[in-house]
């Protein structure tokens, strides 16, 4: 059990948010040394490199929630968001590498969407995690689009249409 290096984190964290607190119970709870996590995180510093990932307010949060963490992690990486263009990009390599190709129709719905997607983003945005969400929900809706055909060619097998990214994106298709 990690109870021990989970509590003494804990009275550190009272006057954090809810979310900090639960992610760094989380992070306790599957060190690999517990229950004395941070402790061995000094003591093992020369043979041991652990590394943290998420959004930049969620993580620095995190790292004020127990003093002994801000100490032991200096090293920060920032990245910036993907552009419109290279989440586009993306998206077409995905289908790249899954065979499948985007119409022309799609390909500049995909691109309007996801221009949209980032100039509206927020904290949460998610970057390419938005990208193979939409790859997807192409595919499935594609494989439903396919169901309903009598006999489909290797064409129809690989492409992502204009109606599958319509269906995709809860659009009624066009008649």
């Amino acid at each position: 059990s990690c109870s021990p290096a989970a509590s003494v984190g804990m009275h550190s964290m009272a006057a954090h948010s809810r979310e900090a607190r639960i992610f760094f119970e989380r992070f306790i709870s599957k060190f690999p040394f517990c229950p004395t996590g941070l402790k061995n995180m000094e003591d093992h510093r020369d043979d041991l490199i652990v590394i943290v990932a998420g959004y930049t307010n969620l993580m620095q949060q995190f790292i004020h929630t127990n003093p002994g963490l801000e100490s032991r992690f200096n090293k920060y990486f920032y990245f910036e968001d993907y552009s419109a263009d290279q989440l586009l990009s993306i998206l077409e390599s995905q289908c790249r590498r899954n065979s499948y190709t985007l119409s022309e129709g799609a390909r500049e719905k995909a691109a309007k969407l996801l221009a949209e997607a980032y100039e509206s983003r927020d904290e949460n945005f998610g970057n390419a995690r938005e990208v193979r969400n939409l790859f997807e929900k192409l595919v499935s809706c594609q494989s439903d689009r396919i169901a309903a055909m009598e006999s489909p060619t290797k064409e129809d097998l690989i492409l992502l249409s204009e109606a599958d990214f319509d269906a995709a994106a809860g659009e009624p298709e066009a008649e």
